[in-house]
């Protein structure tokens, strides 16, 4: 086995050593790569990393696995019965909101779920889901511009109509607000059960966008849930 001097710049030499003296030397930074080693055969020191070169640095560790999505919020559901039936369901409120309109679902049905108290005619966890903020109403008309078919709820139609208020001040305010919010008038005169032309009645037009929702009809099973 041979034996090996090492000398460290500026150091005198040591040793002598066998291999795995100078290979754990190495190893642990006692003889960094800028000594010098010497063995019998030599005719010279030469540098230490041609003879006991350093041990490749260990891999990082593997990132952590990303935590798994969290599972899309289950739908809203409710049971329904028909005076005298016997309850069915689960159905969602959308589910519920096309029976009604094909006829599978009587308009008087009634509706219950465990966050309810008692069961509630259907009609009203229908409304429920149409109430519009500030934002929602006036984004809603803008992309029904001139749709004059469906439903529009109390809260999508005076929202816009404060909206239009406010425009009203310029002339070009009232302007590209004429045609949605004749659209969404025409529309809530739907929802309360009435021809869409009564919203060109004055004064009383106002009175019929002040009642509730109606439930299913001719029109729809509802207003719009906001989109």
């Amino acid at each position: 086995m041979k034996s090996y001097y090492v000398v460290i710049p500026g150091g005198t030499p040591q040793g002598p050593f066998d291999e795995q003296t100078i290979k754990q030397g190495v190893a642990d930074g006692t003889y960094p790569s800028t000594a010098s080693v010497f063995c019998q055969g030599m005719t010279n020191w030469e540098p230490i990393t041609a003879h006991f070169p350093a041990a490749p640095a260990p891999m990082p560790a593997a990132p952590a696995p990303m935590p798994a999505a969290p599972a899309p919020m289950p739908a809203v559901t409710y049971q329904v019965c028909a005076p005298g039936g016997q309850p069915a369901g689960p159905y969602t409120v959308e589910e519920i909101r096309t029976m009604l309109l094909t006829g599978q679902l009587a308009p008087n049905c009634m509706a219950w779920n465990a966050t309810l108290p008692n069961w509630v005619p259907v009609q009203q966890i229908l409304s429920s889901g149409s109430s519009y903020s500030f934002g929602q109403a006036i984004s809603s008309c803008f992309k029904r511009y001139a749709t004059f078919d469906g439903r529009a709820s109390q809260s999508e139609y005076w929202w816009f109509f404060l909206f239009c208020a406010i425009l009203s001040i310029t002339y070009v305010g009232c302007l590209v607000t004429l045609v949605p919010s004749i659209a969404v008038a025409w529309r809530r005169m739907h929802d309360v059960g009435k021809p869409g032309i009564f919203c060109l009645i004055p004064i009383y037009s106002l009175i019929l966008a002040l009642e509730d929702s109606r439930g299913p009809n001719e029109y729809g099973s509802g207003p719009n849930p906001p989109a």
